[in-house]
This record gives structure tokens, C-alpha cells and sequence, in this order.
């Protein structure tokens, strides 16, 4: 029986073994970049319609789900799947905006809140029912 070898530790990063430290610091860069991209969605939808939007992660998998699909659609086309995904993020927000965030502008912030739940559970069930694996 062979013995188990033991688990990596720190210092298999340091040294001649930099490349794990670099990817784990890009790594970080990126994640971080994501989260702050992410807030700045939420601090701008909450300062042009004062409405705290809590269906944001959902339109932001609606808008993953678009690019998978527009890259399927348009194999070997990148840009133009991108462009096109971007087109359809772009649409649907302004939907949502139109027809849910501007009539909660002024409402109570109960209702305005419940709203965005509601969007949520929405987006995500026709996600599941377009996109599921079956």
C-alpha cells in the first residue's frame, strides 16, 4: 500500500514554485474586481431610483445565462456573441426598469423591497424552466 503524500503547504509557493502564488493573486485581483463591480450595480440602481433592488444577482445570472447562449448561438463569433449578450442585458434591464423600479419610485419600502424579491423568484424559476439540464 502506498503511502499518502502530504498536503502542500506554503512553502510549495515560494522559491522556484511562484506560479500557484501569482494565480492565487490574480486570482484575488479578479474576485475582487467582480465584488466591487457588483456593488457599484447596487449603489447606482439605489441612487437613480432609490428602490433597493434585491433581484440583482439574479439579473446578473440572467446576463451569464445570455452570454452562454449567445455563445453558443454564435460559435466562433466572440465579439459578436459578447455584443449581442450585452444588446439582451441591456433590454432587459431597461424592462425591468420601465415596468418595475420606476413605479416603486415614491412607494413604500416594504412594497418596493417585496417587488425586487418577487423579480427574483421570477428570474430564477424562468431560468430554471429555459436553461435547466433536462
Amino acid at each position: 500500500m502506498k503511502p499518502i503524500p502530504p498536503a502542500p503547504s506554503w512553502r510549495d509557493c515560494v522559491g522556484p514554485n511562484r506560479k500557484p502564488r501569482v494565480q492565487l493573486l490574480v486570482n484575488i485581483v479578479v474576485l475582487a474586481s467582480i465584488y466591487a463591480l457588483i456593488a457599484c450595480g447596487y449603489v447606482l440602481i439605489y441612487q437613480v431610483s432609490r428602490v433597493l433592488n434585491l433581484a440583482h444577482g439574479e439579473l446578473m445570472m440572467l446576463g451569464a445565462y445570455l452570454l452562454l447562449t449567445t455563445a453558443w448561438l454564435f460559435r466562433g463569433e466572440p465579439v459578436l456573441a459578447l455584443a449581442a449578450a450585452i444588446l439582451l442585458s441591456l433590454v432587459v434591464g431597461a424592462l425591468v426598469y420601465v415596468f418595475l423600479m420606476r413605479k416603486m419610485t415614491g412607494e413604500m419600502v416594504l412594497a418596493a423591497i417585496l417587488a425586487t424579491v418577487a423579480l427574483g423568484i421570477l428570474i430564477r424559476g424562468g431560468v430554471v424552466l429555459v436553461w435547466s439540464a433536462q
